[in-house]
């Protein structure tokens, strides 16, 4: 039995309506003339399953296409006549995940997916595993899909060294990844936190029912089996007892590109969807610090000795973290001075009693990550004039610098 799912892992099979099991069958738009397998079971001993643990209970819908208004779920791509099944799963989880990590839903993160086949051992006419695309995943990455672009979508093999020469730095990594507890529970948690791959043995019938009934949901009946085909889960409806899949045969197929499966399907295999279920973590972004748009006074320079000057610092956070401010002043040359001290203040208010030109700084750090000192950014405002009132009051008054810093705070 081994033998036989190895030799139909990479198997290609043809996109055919219900009454024709054959090549010379319509090609769908979007889609490729033959739809791609790939997937090569393993044994995973229960030991190496993890149940992921949620705080809240579970919603009995989810779907990452919809959460919270948004689409988190990277297009649907066409694998082609090449077994690379395993790759583009991986790599749309990985996708998802890393858009999800980093707050940013429109970005439509690219990732390759020939390098990681190409790179990591995988075969069109073989397939690959799970364990070793996530295993390449972590330990080396893949680059964007501009770095070598999917060339085996015709079923023949590319070498690793036809992608770009750089792609060490422009590789994403996860930081790990994890088998899950082959039940719908353990699955459903860890779906809240990002998309799922996972994996299946497919019969003739699956093909059958999508062209039939492309929004509908999957249950096996009849048919032989065909090969192994791995695909990314992102979401699920535990009423209607169903998984949302995202497949890799284009968007002409099944509903846009994605299908629905029921739970423990396909009925009576030892490969069921939930079987070889894995969840990955993305490397965290490293944090972006604020930066200060524009420090501007309440009141244009010049203004008179006793008018009260306001000056706001509006200032960014990439992440929305809060942010802090520092205000700082000093006269012409002289020493700077702190005029307010850290705080979440973007305000400033000073009336001046000595006469001069001073410059006014503003500092900021990101309040969710700052150190115990520094500053991410700042902006100075120099040349801002205070005058006296009259001559006579300037002649009659001598203060140090230190004095007239002080009188202006």
């Amino acid at each position: 039995m081994l033998i036989l799912l190895l030799s139909l892992a990479g198997l290609v099979v043809p996109a055919y309506p219900a009454s024709n099991y054959g090549p010379s069958a319509p090609v769908a738009p979007g889609s490729s003339s033959v739809h791609g397998l790939g997937w090569i079971p393993e044994e995973i001993p229960q030991e190496a399953r993890v149940r992921p643990v949620t705080a809240t209970a579970l919603p009995s819908h989810f779907d990452w296409r919809q959460k919270d208004g948004y689409n988190w779920v990277t297009p649907v791509k066409d694998q082609g006549g090449c077994g690379s099944c395993v790759a583009f799963a991986a790599v749309a989880t990985t996708e998802g995940q890393f858009q999800i990590t980093y707050n940013m839903p429109s970005w439509n993160l690219d990732l390759s997916e020939q390098h990681l086949f190409s790179c990591g051992g995988g075969r069109c006419g073989l397939g690959w595993t799970i364990s070793e695309a996530l295993n390449r995943l972590k330990n080396s990455g893949t680059p964007d899909e501009a770095c070598y672009p999917y060339q085996s979508g015709d079923g023949r093999n590319r070498p690793c060294s036809g992608g770009c020469a750089d792609w060490r730095s422009r590789a994403y990594k996860i930081v790990s990844w994890s088998w899950l507890m082959d039940d719908p529970g353990a699955i459903e948690a860890a779906l809240v936190n990002g998309p799922v791959v996972s994996a299946f043995s497919v019969y003739e019938d699956f093909f059958d029912f999508f062209d039939q009934t492309p929004t509908g949901v999957y249950r096996h009946t009849y048919g032989q089996y065909v090969g192994g085909h791995a695909v990314t889960i992102v979401g699920y409806d535990s009423v209607g007892q169903y998984w949302i899949i995202k497949n890799s045969w284009g968007t002409g197929w099944g509903d846009n590109g994605y299908f629905k499966m029921g739970f423990h399907e396909p009925a009576g295999d030892p490969y069921q969807i939930e079987d070889e279920a894995a969840s990955v973590v993305a490397r965290p972004r490293p944090n972006a610090p604020p930066t200060i748009s524009e420090l501007t006074p309440s009141k244009p320079s010049p203004q008179p000795v006793g008018t009260t000057v306001t000056w706001t610092c509006s200032a960014s956070d990439p992440e929305g973290d809060s942010i802090l401010y520092k205000f700082m002043v000093r006269k012409g040359s002289g020493v700077w001075f702190i005029a307010q001290d850290w705080s979440t203040a973007s305000t400033w208010s000073a009336t001046p009693s000595v006469a001069g030109t001073y410059s006014v700084a503003c500092r900021v750090r990101d309040g969710k990550h700052a150190g115990a000192s520094g500053y991410d950014a700042v902006k100075i405002v120099s040349g801002y004039v205070i005058t006296w009132p009259s001559q006579s009051q300037a002649a009659s008054t001598v203060i140090n610098s230190t004095r007239l810093v002080s009188s202006f705070c």
